[in-house]
C-alpha cells in the first residue's frame, strides 16, 4: 500500500477529531453548570431537552459507518464530540441510544481483536471507547439495562443509498497513529516493559556506561571522603602540621615546574623544531613565501599532528615522573620540619597528603600551560624561519648590486624633463656611500643571516609613511633623490636580512611601497629614473611579489591622483614607465589593467582622455619592442574610440598630445 494513503488517512483522522471536539464544545458548552439541579427541576429540564432537535444526527452517521465498514474514520471524531457532553446529556433519549450503539460497536471490535481479524484499527476503537465509557460524565449503571429491540431498530436504519467505500479492512491505522490518538497506551506500554524487565532479573537494574580506562576521574564520593579524612587528620594534630604540609607541597610543585621548564620543556620545543625540519625535507616543499606556507592546509595538518604528539608525550612523561619526584622531596623535607618525636605513621600520612597536593598543583599547571596550541605556535614559527631561509637561499643566486638594468629602450628611459637630468648625474655608488646604515652585500655572501645592523621593519614603515606624507600633504618642492634611493635599498636589505618579520608587516610594507610609487609619479615625476625602476624590479623579485595587490594601479584613486597632478605632462609618461615595468615582469596582466580602466570609464568620463593617452603610450612602447607583444581587447578600444589595427592606430595616435620623448620612441618602430 502506498505511503501516501497512510499519510492521507492519518491527516484526515486527526483533522476530524479536532473538528469533532470543536463541534462538541459549541453544542454542549451552553449546558455546562458547576452546581447540580434539584430533582423536580431536573425532570422538567430533561423533558425540555428531549424535545429539542439535535444539531448533528450522529446516530445515523454511526449506523452508516457500520454498514459501510468505515468505523475507523467515523468513531474517533464522534468520541471527541461526545467527550464534551454535559452531565445531563447522557441520560437524554437520543444520546442514550447513541451510547448503546457505541457499546454494540465496542463488542464488535473486541470480538474482532480476539479473532484473526486483529489490526490496529480494532485496537484503536476498543481503547477509545473504553476511555469514553470510563470518563466522569458517564452516569453509573447506564449500561446495566439492555434494550435489544431498540438496538435492532437502530441498526436497521436504511443506509443503502450510501456509496462510500469501506476502509476498515485496509489496515490504514499504524502503530505510530495509534499512540498519537491514544497517548495513554504509551504509558501502559512503558509500565509493562518495566515490569517485564524487573520480572526477568533477580537484581537491581543498573545502567552501565562504558568509560575509558586512561585517566579515570576520581569519583566525587571518594574525593569528598578523602577530603574529610584529611581534615579529620589535621584536626587531631597541631595546626602547624597542616601549614607545614601545604608549604612543602607548594614548594615541591614549584620546584618540579621550574625543573620541567628548564629541562623537559626546552627539549620538547627543540624536538618540535627538529620534527618540522625533517617533515619539510621529506615533503620537498617548493613554497618560498611564509604567506603561501600558511595557506597550505596539508602542511598545517602535519604541523598539528606534530604538536598533538609532543603535547601527549610531555604530559605522559610528567605523569610518570611527578610521583617519584614529589615522594623523594616531600619525605626528606618533612623529616626536617616535623618534630623528632612524631611517630612514623603520622609522618607517612602527612607525606602522602603532601604528595597528593603537590601532584594536583603540577597537574593543574600542566593542563593550563602545556597545550597543543602552544606547540603549534612554536611549530609554525619554526616553519616560517625554514621557508624564509629557503627564500634567502634562492635569492642568494642573484646579484645584489645595482647593475641589473631593465630591458627598456634607451629612448624610453629619457622621459624625464630637464629638471630630472641633473639627478642622473648622481650615480648609484655615490648614493650608497651616503647610506651609512645600509649594509652593502657582496656576491660572496651566499648565505644570508639575520643582521642587527639593518634597520628594523617598524622604523622602515615609519620612514616610508613620512615620505608619503611629505609628498602628498606638503608637496615639498625640493625632492631628495638620495634619501629615496636609501629607503629603497633599506627595504631590500630588510627583506633579505631580517628573519623576525611577520607576514602582516610584510603586507603593510608592500602596500606602502606601492603607494610611494604613485606619490612619486603624481607629485615628483622627475624622480622616476632608471635606478629607481631597477630598485622596484629587485624588490618585486622578493616575497613582496606574493603580497602586493598590483590591481590598484588601475583603480580610481590612482587615476584621480594622475588627473589632479600639478604636472600632468610629466606624470603620465612616468606612470607609463612604471606600468611597462609591471607588464614586462608579469606582475600584472593586461586583462586586469584593462578591467580596472573599464570600471573607471563606466563610472565617469572625466578620465577618458587621460586613460586614452596612457593606453596609447603603452601600445606605442610595446609595438616598438619587437620581443614583447601586447594587445588590448576591443571593449576598451571601442570605449576609447581606438582601433587595434597597427596602421590605423598610428594615424589615430598622431592626433593625441603625447610626451615628446614618447614620440621619439615611436619613430621607426611602427
Amino acid at each position: 500500500m502506498a505511503k501516501d494513503q497512510f499519510e492521507l488517512f492519518a491527516s484526515c483522522l486527526l483533522t476530524l477529531r479536532l473538528l469533532g471536539k470543536f463541534l462538541g464544545f459549541l453544542t454542549f458548552s451552553p449546558y455546562h453548570s458547576v452546581h447540580g439541579l434539584p430533582d423536580d427541576i431536573q425532570t422538567n429540564y430533561i423533558e425540555l431537552r428531549n424535545n429539542q432537535p439535535n444539531p448533528i444526527d450522529i446516530l445515523e452517521l454511526m449506523v452508516v459507518s457500520i454498514n459501510t465498514e468505515r468505523l475507523n474514520i467515523t468513531i474517533p471524531w464522534i468520541i471527541e464530540y461526545l467527550s464534551m457532553m454535559d452531565r445531563i446529556a447522557p441520560v437524554l433519549n437520543y444520546y442514550h441510544r447513541v451510547l448503546y450503539l457505541l457499546q454494540y460497536i465496542h463488542r464488535l471490535s473486541w470480538k474482532s481483536v480476539k479473532k484473526d481479524k486483529y489490526n490496529y484499527g480494532c485496537l484503536m476503537l476498543v481503547s477509545m471507547l473504553g476511555w469514553l465509557f470510563e470518563s466522569p460524565i458517564m452516569p453509573q449503571g447506564i449500561f446495566k439495562m439492555e434494550e435489544k429491540d431498540e438496538l435492532q431498530n437502530i441498526i436497521a436504519i436504511d443506509s443503502t443509498n450510501c456509496s462510500l467505500k469501506p476502509v476498515d479492512n485496509l489496515d490504514l491505522v499504524s502503530q505510530e497513529l495509534l499512540y498519537t490518538v491514544c497517548p495513554y497506551l504509551g504509558e501502559i506500554r512503558t509500565l509493562l516493559l518495566e515490569f517485564a524487565v524487573g520480572a526477568n532479573s533477580k537484581s537491581t537494574i543498573r545502567k552501565i556506561t562504558p568509560v575509558s580506562a586512561d585517566d579515570l576521574p576520581e569519583p566525587e564520593t571518594d574525593r569528598n571522603l578523602q577530603t574529610q579524612l584529611e581534615e579529620n587528620f589535621f584536626h587531631n594534630h597541631p595546626a602547624s602540621m597542616k601549614r607545614t604540609v601545604e608549604f612543602v607541597s607548594e614548594r615541591t610543585a614549584s620546584n618540579f615546574i621550574k625543573h620541567f621548564r628548564a629541562t623537559d620543556l626546552p627539549w620538547s620545543i627543540s624536538e618540535a623544531k627538529s620534527r618540522v625540519n625533517s617533515l619539510l625535507q621529506t615533503l620537498n616543499s617548493t613554497v618560498v613565501s611564509p604567506t603561501n606556507k600558511i595557506k597550505d592546509q596539508n602542511h598545517q595538518l602535519e604541523y598539528k599532528k606534530i604538536a598533538q604528539n609532543l603535547c601527549e608525550e610531555v604530559k605522559r612523561k610528567v605523569s610518570n615522573t611527578k610521583r617519584e619526584y614529589c615522594s623523594s622531596r616531600v619525605n626528606s623535607a618533612l623529616k626536617l620540619l616535623l618534630p623528632d618525636e612524631q611517630s612514623s605513621a603520622v609522618t607517612n600520612m602527612a607525606a602522602s597528603i603532601c604528595c597528593r597536593l603537590a601532584e594536583e598543583r603540577i597537574k593543574s599547571w600542566i593542563t593550563n600551560h602545556i597545550s597543543t596550541a602552544m606547540y603549534l605556535k612554536e611549530v609554525n614559527t619554526e616553519a616560517d624561519k625554514v621557508f624564509k631561509k629557503s627564500l634567502l637561499e634562492q635569492s642568494s643566486n642573484k646579484q645584489i648590486n645595482i647593475g641589473n638594468r631593465l630591458d627598456l629602450p634607451v629612448a624610453l628611459l629619457n622621459t624625464t624633463t630637464e629638471a630630472s637630468s641633473s639627478l642622473t648625474n648622481v650615480t648609484t655608488k655615490s648614493i650608497l656611500s651616503q647610506a651609512v646604515l645600509i649594509p652593502v652585500c657582496s656576491v660572496e655572501d651566499s648565505h644570508y643571516k639575520h643582521r642587527e645592523d639593518v634597520i628594523s621593519l617598524s622604523d622602515l614603515l615609519h620612514t616610508i609613511q613620512i615620505m608619503n606624507k611629505e609628498m602628498v600633504v606638503n608637496r615639498c618642492s625640493s625632492p631628495d633623490y638620495t634619501r629615496l634611493m636609501m629607503v629603497m635599498e633599506q627595504t631590500h636589505h630588510v627583506l633579505l636580512f631580517k628573519e623576525d618579520t611577520v607576514p602582516q608587516a610584510v603586507r603593510s610594507l608592500a602596500q606602502l611601497i606601492l603607494d610611494l610609487a604613485i606619490s612619486i609619479i603624481s607629485y615628483m615625476p622627475e624622480l622616476i629614473t632608471v635606478e629607481l625602476l631597477d630598485c622596484y624590479k629587485r624588490l618585486y623579485e622578493t616575497e613582496l611579489k606574493d603580497v602586493t595587490i598590483f590591481s590598484i594601479v588601475s583603480s580610481p584613486r590612482w587615476f584621480y591622483l594622475l588627473y589632479t597632478s600639478p604636472n600632468k605632462q610629466k606624470c603620465v609618461p612616468s606612470y607609463v614607465l612604471f606600468m611597462c615595468l609591471l607588464l614586462m615582469e608579469n606582475l600584472i596582466t593586461i586583462d586586469i589593467f584593462e578591467k580596472g580602466c573599464i570600471k573607471v570609464l563606466n563610472s565617469s568620463n572625466v578620465y577618458k582622455e587621460l586613460i586614452k593617452t596612457i593606453i596609447c603610450d603603452i601600445i606605442k612602447y610595446f609595438n616598438s619592442n619587437q620581443q614583447v607583444t601586447i594587445k588590448f581587447s576591443s571593449d576598451i578600444l571601442t570605449i576609447l574610440q581606438l582601433n587595434n589595427n597597427k596602421h590605423d592606430l598610428q594615424t589615430e595616435l598622431s592626433h593625441l598630445a603625447i610626451h615628446p620623448n614618447m614620440t621619439q620612441i615611436m619613430k621607426g618602430k611602427i
